[in-house]
């Protein structure tokens, strides 16, 4: 009898392992599929929004959302998909870009998900939660949850939620294990994206940095050609507004006591903008700084970027003047004739600031 039962217990066991095995590769091959699709996205939305469908699907969770950390550890959910029964697929709480304030993760930098650790929850009554825990958690009419943690290299970038709203779940480990599989198959997915599209963004910046080079190239040759001083001055002044689209571009004379005075203004802006009266040749600009410095940096063929005057740490007289001008944010480069300091060539923004891509313009004849 004591032989039969054993026998008995026995076979249940090897049934309960048989069936264990049998889900753990059913979940292999639905992994499989999953990241196969991970990696052909080609962009981050497209990543989360596969990955939060198909996980969805594959398991049959009622909703997936994919959590990133800010630098200072709050976060947002950056999307959201729910296969729920109405009305949890109506949940106005979720959607892109919902703020989650969770004081515990930003107290602890991550809490456990930095040591690469899942949890789940089967039922939020039953994990002793606190109770301002589980008052979150009932504003999004969470009953249960499971979440893995998303790495992108050594960083700890975010994290990967499963939630059940209409009733506790069991998670079970080969559950878990899937979850934790998907969210680091994800990790290294976003990497890759985040790869190619910074390798994207490179390439087009060189390649806008040759054509400007170029066209830069064939304005100097422009100048070059000309005889008439008025002419070069000119042409300098609208090739550059086409070249970098610069609201207004000038060029600006030292006479021999280091005062100054514009011999050339060309404005590409809007029509308001470009009736600013001040403007104009022969306009004179008192700026006491180079004259005591008898030019001050531009000495040393140095160039000058502001993108923001109100955050350039500029002195009151002078934003004052600029704002007389109605100049938001510049660029200033020397023009040697030879070793002479003759004057500075000038980039104006004037409806915002401007970021400027610009880092040394060379206009020397040396």
């Amino acid at each position: 009898m004591i032989t039969n039962s054993y026998e008995a217990s026995n076979h249940l066991d090897l049934q309960e392992c048989h069936k264990q095995l049998q889900l753990t590769v059913q979940y292999q091959k639905i992994l499989a599929r999953i990241l196969a699709k991970i990696r052909a996205s080609v962009n981050i939305e497209s990543l989360c929004s596969t990955s939060c469908q198909d996980i969805c699907r594959q398991l049959k969770i009622e909703r997936v959302a994919i959590y990133r950390f800010n630098t200072d550890w709050s976060g947002s959910f950056l999307n959201r998909l729910g296969f729920a029964e109405h009305p949890w697929d109506a949940l106005t709480a979720f959607g892109q870009d919902l703020v989650w304030e969770d004081s515990h993760l930003q107290e602890t930098q991550g809490g456990r998900y930095r040591k690469n650790e899942p949890f789940a929850v089967a039922d939020i009554y039953d994990a002793g939660h606190a109770r301002c825990h589980i008052e979150v958690l009932e504003q999004f009419q969470i009953r249960a949850y499971a979440i893995a943690p998303i790495f992108i290299g050594a960083k700890l970038w975010g994290m990967l939620a499963a939630y059940q709203h209409s009733a506790p779940r069991q998670w079970y480990p080969h559950e878990v294990e899937f979850f934790a599989q998907a969210a680091s198959h994800l990790g290294v997915a976003m990497q890759q994206a985040e790869n190619l599209e910074q390798t994207k963004q490179r390439t087009a910046e060189l390649q806008d940095a040759i054509a400007r080079q170029r066209a830069l190239t064939e304005v100097v040759g422009n100048i070059r050609s000309s005889v008439n001083p008025e002419i070069i001055l000119d042409t300098t002044c609208q090739e550059l507004c086409k070249l970098l689209k610069l609201e207004r571009a000038a060029i600006y004379r030292f006479n021999e006591d280091w005062s100054g005075e514009f011999v050339s203004q060309f404005g590409m802006v809007e029509a308001q903008r470009d009736r600013i009266h001040p403007f104009g040749k022969n306009l004179v600009w008192q700026d006491t700084h180079l004259q005591e410095t008898k030019g001050g940096r531009y000495r040393n063929n140095e160039s000058f970027v502001v993108n923001d005057i109100y955050q350039a740490g500029h002195s009151r007289c002078h934003i004052d003047i600029l704002e007389q001008f109605k100049i938001r944010a510049y660029t200033l480069a020397p023009i040697f004739i030879g070793p002479k300091l003759w004057g500075l060539i000038a980039a104006y923004q004037h409806s915002g600031p401007r970021q400027w891509a610009i880092t040394k313009w060379n206009f020397s004849d040396r």
